[in-house]
């Protein structure tokens, strides 16, 4: 016989969890209640029933709101609480970046004698619509919340978090400006009108798959659209109906990925209709953007972040700069007029290639780039071969520093090293090496997702001086 689930009464939530769930205080057997935080925020008093225990901890679904928080808003987006994608919505902007606070000392709390952080998070000048890429799913599993809701299984949205590769039709984002809502809703009614068939995730058949769009802030609209094969039918039809309808679409493009999965960087991009690419300026540099292009989704924070990074970095005419995981080499190209000699380095062969057209782009002749594992590219005989760092900036994704990259950064002699982070976990686990031969000298959280939990982190690391 199952066991009784347990319900509390009128519990009061006081912090937030790593990831962004709300924690209650801790009750008398040490364990703390943890709701996900689009259910509740800190100050809000709820009764809830358990729903399973955890070490720590014992997750729960809240019954009834009993004491609001004074920090609680009414969400503006009619699909708040289900889609996933704005899991903050209804703690009002200032709370939003207190908790980014809270989290980012909660994954620093290993640390003994570290500074404390030079300023509150920075936050992004834009709250709403800040995005410049959305992309958007079609399903033949479409998520209903009332049972009887309806019966056509199809959507066009984002995938519902927990639920077995659902779909909730969105018809309204305050991710991206609003001309996203009107050419993703007229590319889900034209379907619709076609009968084209939308993607089934489990059984991997239909053709549709996923909907692009990228809105730049310089005006520029880019559309993208992944199929499960080709078909010139389809993609002449809709190409036609885009470039009608939509004036304003700068690019056009088509993407077949006929995978188990709906990663489509590494497939084939086709170029359908007007220009070939989109551009963003991000203060002085200018960058061109390609359908499969990663670029930093909120572009007027971008310019805020990629500033403090320059700040902390403190750079001069006659220093060389490393820049790790250097993407399409945003951040190196930023800086490249700071410096005599700039060196970055990435994985992804297609993100170098991007850089070196971005560097081209804007005369920039001081920067070499490298396509290659870290952990394989940055040895002793590179740095050898082109030059020991003054300065080394590393912006690594959410798994942090492989140890490999972390004993050679230490060996490379830099003087300074500019940490950005992604993920305030893997920072704090990678400075338990890193401190044995730097000290921290500032750090800041930088706010790039509005809404969300998600905290981007700016520190300034200097060498120890050798006793």
């Amino acid at each position: 016989m199952a066991r009784k689930k347990r319900r509390f009464e009128d519990i009061e939530f006081q912090q937030v969890s790593l990831k962004g769930q709300s924690l209650s205080a801790p009750l008398e057997n040490g364990k703390q209640i943890r709701v996900d935080g689009n259910l509740l925020i800190p100050g809000d008093a709820a009764d809830l029933t358990e729903l399973r225990k955890r070490k720590g901890f014992i997750d729960a679904r809240p019954l009834r709101l009993v004491r609001r928080s004074p920090d609680r808003v009414t969400p503006w987006c009619p699909h708040f609480g289900i889609c996933g994608g704005c899991t903050w919505q209804h703690a009002d902007y200032p709370a939003q970046l207190r908790y980014k606070d809270e989290i980012l000392r909660k994954a620093l709390s290993d640390h003994q004698d570290i500074p404390e952080p030079m300023a509150p998070t920075l936050p992004s000048p834009r709250q709403i619509r800040y995005r410049n890429k959305l992309e958007y799913s079609f399903s033949r599993r479409r998520w209903f919340e009332d049972s009887n809701a309806g019966s056509d299984p199809r959507a066009l949205g984002f995938f519902v978090p927990k639920q077995n590769n659902r779909v909730v039709d969105i018809y309204e984002c305050y991710h991206q400006d609003s001309v996203s809502d009107r050419i993703r809703n007229r590319v889900r009614e034209y379907a619709l009108e076609k009968d084209i068939s939308f993607h089934d995730p489990i059984e991997h058949q239909g053709l549709l798959r996923t909907l692009v769009i990228r809105i730049t802030s310089t005006g520029q609209i880019m559309v993208a659209l992944v199929l499960y094969e080709e078909d010139k039918t389809v993609i002449d039809g809709f190409v036609t109906m885009l470039q009608s309808e939509f004036p304003e679409i700068t690019s056009l493009y088509y993407i077949v990925n006929n995978k188990m999965n709906d990663a489509y960087g590494d497939c084939p991009a086709t170029h359908a209709g007007g220009e070939t690419a989109v551009y963003e300026q991000l203060g002085h540099v200018r960058f061109r953007i390609g359908p499969l292009s990663f670029f930093q989704v909120n572009p007027l924070q971008t310019v805020a972040l990629y500033e403090l990074i320059r700040d902390f970095a403190d750079l001069d005419s006659s220093e060389t700069l490393y820049d790790l995981y250097t993407g399409t080499g945003s951040i190196a190209l930023f800086l490249a007029e700071r410096v005599k000699n700039l060196v970055a380095v990435e994985y992804v062969e297609s993100a170098i290639e991007d850089a070196r057209i971005n560097a081209e782009l804007n005369g920039i002749k001081n920067a070499e780039f490298f396509a290659g594992d870290m952990k394989d590219v940055l040895n002793d005989e590179f740095i050898a071969r082109n030059g020991r760092p003054d300065v080394l900036i590393c912006d690594p994704p959410r798994a942090g520093l492989h140890p490999d990259v972390v004993e050679t950064i230490i060996a490379s002699g830099a003087s300074r090293l500019v940490y950005v982070s992604c993920n305030p976990v893997s920072l704090g686990r990678d400075l338990l090496r890193l401190r044995e031969s730097y000290r921290i000298v500032k750090y800041r959280a930088v706010d790039m997702s509005p809404q969300t939990p998600h905290v981007e982190t700016v520190m300034l690391l200097e060498k120890k001086r050798e006793a």
